[in-house]
Parts: structure tokens; sequence; C-alpha cells
């Protein structure tokens, strides 16, 4: 007999759909008073994830790949336990998902590039919701918002903001020209600090309209430190 730990749940679920197995798997377990979720999925589908009001998303860790994870197996010997691992997708899927309630995330080339050809993919993610009082960091590429919300009763507080580039591999259009970089403006967080502080609500355009452009030639990003 298994006995179930209420610390640790696991959900196997086999679908079988036109000839297709595929397999999800999702895991909840108590880490540092952190609910801690895992999910898997399959090449060519999608993934949402949610917080509940007033709590974002944080990214702790997501690959699209394959690696040791028998799951999405589509040709036993093709499909077997391999070591198609990227480190800059946890940054990558932080840039879209980091401070939002609901996030969706395709499992699919066109979003990630192909890292190992010929090798059936999924994309696997671990992420927490943060609490109201948890220093939350977001990446929001260049062109795009970034909209920050505390829960009733809370309001904003900036801890650090930069709109430029600097060592986070996220946001990259061109592998050359948006290399690593040096590209940080100390006064970007207090004018964040002054648009969004004691405001329960409030929207950051990443764009050089609104902070000028600290490096020209280079797709940058706002990277953002807040809490309630």
């Amino acid at each position: 007999m298994i006995r179930a730990d209420p610390l640790h749940f696991i959900c196997l679920i086999l679908v079988s759909s036109q000839g297709l197995l595929k397999q999800v798997s999702s895991q909840t377990s108590l880490q540092s008073d952190r609910a801690i979720e895992e999910s898997f999925t399959c090449e060519w589908e999608t993934k949402t994830l949610t917080c509940p009001d007033g709590q974002g998303i944080v990214i702790d860790f997501a690959n699209y790949g394959r690696t040791t994870h028998p799951v999405c197996v589509m040709d036993p010997v093709r499909d077997a336990p391999n070591t198609c691992n990227t480190p800059s997708h946890t940054n990558f899927v932080a840039t879209f998902c980091n401070g939002r309630s609901n996030c969706v995330i395709p499992a699919v080339n066109l979003f990630f590039g192909d890292p190992c050809p010929n090798v059936f993919k999924y994309l696997q993610i671990k992420y927490h919701c943060a609490c109201p009082s948890e220093v939350v960091e977001s990446f929001t590429c260049e062109w795009d918002s970034r909209t920050l919300s505390c829960p009733s009763g809370k309001s904003i507080v900036i801890d650090f903001a930069n709109y430029g580039r600097t060592t986070h591999p996220v946001c990259v259009l061109d592998p050359v020209r948006d290399a690593v970089n040096t590209c940080s403006t100390a006064a970007h967080t207090s004018i964040i600090g002054q648009r969004c502080n004691g405001q329960s609500s409030c929207v950051v355009p990443a764009t050089n309209d609104f902070f000028g452009d600290p490096c020209p030639n280079v797709f940058k990003y706002l990277q953002i430190k807040s809490r309630c």
C-alpha cells in the first residue's frame, strides 16, 4: 500500500490521441513555505500558468528539450533520455511570466528555437506564486509594457529597475548584437519608483520614448524587482 505524502502530490495522466501517447505530469511540493508547481507539456501544446488574485508568477526553472524525464515519448529509441538542456530558458520564460497572474507558454520551436532537432521535446516548468511581501523580478522586452499590481490594501514598492541590457540572456533578437552588455542606468530605479511606489497598480512601458535610449542599436529589456 502506498501512503500519500501530504507535502508531495504527483498526478500522472496518460492520454492517447490518434496513436500518440502523451504523458503529462504535475507536481506540487512545499518548500520554504512556497508551493512549487512542476509541469511537463509536450511539444506542439501550450501551458497556462496561473496564480490567485493578488499574487504573481515566479519562474524557478524552465527547459524546452528532453532530459531524463520519460514523458512525451513518441518513439522509444529517438526519444530516449537526452541531455537537451538550455539554461537560458529559465530567464526566457521568466521574461514573459514573472509578476503576472496568468501566462500562456507555447511548447514549440517557433517560440524557443529547436535545441535538439529530430527529437520530440517537452517543456518543463517549475514555478511558484509570490506572496504579497515577496520580491518579484520581471523582465520585459523592448516595445512591450509591464503591469505591476498588488492586492487590495497593499501598494507597490520598487527595489530595482533598469532599462537596457546587462548579464541576463533574455530578449535576444541578434546573438551578436545582443550579447552580454553593461548597459545599466542607476537612475531608472528612482524613475520607476516615482511612477509606481504607493500605487496598487502601475503600467511601465519598455520603450525609448519613456526611458531614452541608453544603448543604441541594442535590443533592450526592462528589469524590475518589486514587492507589495
